[in-house]
């Protein structure tokens, strides 16, 4: 029978060694999953959610044809991960870079922690379109588009939009 106190240190490991896990994702420059035998994606990185979110049919079946036949001509680098020496868990990175703003997106949203509608404001905002255009592109009222800019200058810690366009071709 296990103690309170081994108990606890032992979700203290593990919660330990999901942070590493996460923080490990996120320091791979290109869309990198965790993924299961059968193909189910466990984790992601910023990049791997950004591309998931792009073309989620399309990139999970190039996920999962990779995962099925792993060689140099598919979208993803296979790599097992060993637990006790069987395979539980394949790392899968993508083989070609994303595009350099969306690859800057997935890190601002990761970064400045945008909701899913905040993200998709994002992406417009800093290709410099006004607030009635990106409302007609993401099907949404204009005042609806004015409350996510406001909140995403606030996460930015900027004063307009000028500075937040600045700061994500800049800082990231």
């Amino acid at each position: 029978m296990m103690s309170l106190e081994m108990a606890a240190g032992w979700l203290a490991r593990s919660r330990l060694q999901e942070l590493a896990v996460e923080a490990a994702l996120e320091n791979i420059p290109r869309a990198t999953f965790i993924v299961s035998a059968t193909g189910a994606v466990e984790r992601s990185n910023a990049r791997g959610r950004a591309l998931m979110q792009a073309g989620g049919a399309e990139a999970l079946r190039a996920l999962r044809e990779s995962l099925r036949e792993p060689g140099q001509n598919t979208a993803f680098e296979i790599s097992p991960l060993f637990t006790y020496g069987n395979v539980v868990h394949y790392l899968a990175v993508q083989r070609s870079p994303n595009e350099p703003a969306a690859d800057r997106h997935a890190i601002a949203v990761h970064r400045w922690k945008l909701t899913f509608q905040e993200a998709r404001v994002f992406a417009h905002l800093v290709n410099g379109d006004p607030n009635r255009e990106i409302a007609a592109k993401i099907g949404c009222a204009e005042r609806t588009v004015e409350l996510h800019v406001t909140r995403i200058l606030q996460r930015m810690d900027v004063e307009n939009r000028n500075a937040a366009i600045a700061k994500f071709w800049t800082s990231l």
